[in-house]
């Protein structure tokens, strides 16, 4: 049996010299957990095939993120222009730029974490099929 580190973040087994995550890239602890790397022969390790099907759910949010900051940018640049008279009739317009560029950031943000869950879902649906399938099988 070999020992190995487990990372803190993502919780993979790492070899027990690796000083890095092979999974995630999170530093590893010396004083890291060490497991013992053992098969278990009640669940035979499974092929499973998964497809993303979010490909276009992921691009439109990271635009509408990408739209949001472009708003925040702009905005604080044209605030910042201003001096005041007539030209400072632009600094409500800007404050509102921002906070809406921000909401676009955040709406963004939100969608591309759904679409991800989604995603991670389905792959954890078609390792438990292959699994299951599997083990009938057997």
């Amino acid at each position: 049996m070999a020992v190995q580190k487990l990372c803190q973040a993502c919780s993979k087994s790492n070899p027990e010299q690796a000083r890095f995550c092979e999974d995630c890239g999170t530093a590893l602890q010396e004083d890291s957990t060490t497991v013992a790397a053992e098969t278990n022969s009640a669940l035979p390790a499974t092929a499973y095939s998964y497809t993303s099907t979010y490909q276009t759910a992921r691009t439109t949010a990271q635009f509408i993120s990408a739209v949001g900051w472009v708003t925040v940018v702009l905005s604080v640049f044209f605030g910042s222009i201003s001096e005041g008279g007539i030209a400072g009739l632009f600094i409500l317009p800007s404050l509102g730029g921002a906070i809406g560029g921000l909401l676009l950031v955040g709406v963004g943000q939100f969608s591309r974490a759904a679409v991800d869950t989604a995603d991670y879902t389905g792959e954890m649906l078609a390792i438990m099929k292959a699994t299951w399938i599997s083990g009938k099988q057997s």
